[in-house]
């Protein structure tokens, strides 16, 4: 399940990103193997033309307590599905295993810098718009929705010490 909150900041219209040295990431499904068309960069939260948009999430987040003292949101990257990109197979970012019996877990956010920005998750499909954020727990099943023109997000991992994740690593579902 996610948690969707409209309008969590401005993105300017005019919002112009270098893409350029972006690479491929995770996009099996169940019938085709990678398509190489779902794309990541990282992203500098503290300067660049990003940083204000990742710390007014992150500052509205602790604001309405969704991310607590515990929570860092470090990572953050452009998540850039090129036309044609299909669906992902499903699958959890952590290790559903190491977040049993927490208090604090680790989360994921998606911040929509465009219309269209969808997700695949296991209760249906969250749809994002300019400044939403959809968020969710770190052992939500979900997968990265097919895109027939391009789409650009951002992404976060909101991590708690303790729980370890590998870079680039995903847990299948079956």
């Amino acid at each position: 399940m996610a948690r969707v909150l409209r309008g969590v900041v401005d993105v300017p219209t005019d919002l112009e990103i270098d893409i350029s040295e972006a690479g491929p990431i995770f996009n099996y499904n169940e019938v085709s193997a990678m398509d190489n068309k779902r794309l990541q960069l990282a992203v500098n939260a503290n300067k660049g033309p990003l940083a204000a948009m990742c710390k007014a999430v992150e500052a509205r987040l602790r604001e309405i307590g969704i991310l607590h003292d515990e929570h860092h949101a470090d990572e953050w990257a452009l998540l850039i599905s090129e036309p044609g990109c299909q669906r992902q197979h499903w699958h959890t970012d952590y290790d559903p295993k190491a977040l049993q019996r927490l208090d604090v877990v680790p989360l994921i956010l998606l911040l929509g810098l465009e219309s269209g920005t969808r997700l695949h998750v296991d209760d249906g499909l969250v749809e994002l718009g300019p400044g939403d954020v959809a968020v969710m727990r770190g052992d939500t099943v979900h997968a990265g929705a097919a895109y027939a023109e391009r789409n650009v997000r951002l992404h976060a991992y909101a991590d708690v010490a303790g729980v370890d994740r590998a870079p680039d690593t995903v847990h299948l579902v079956y």
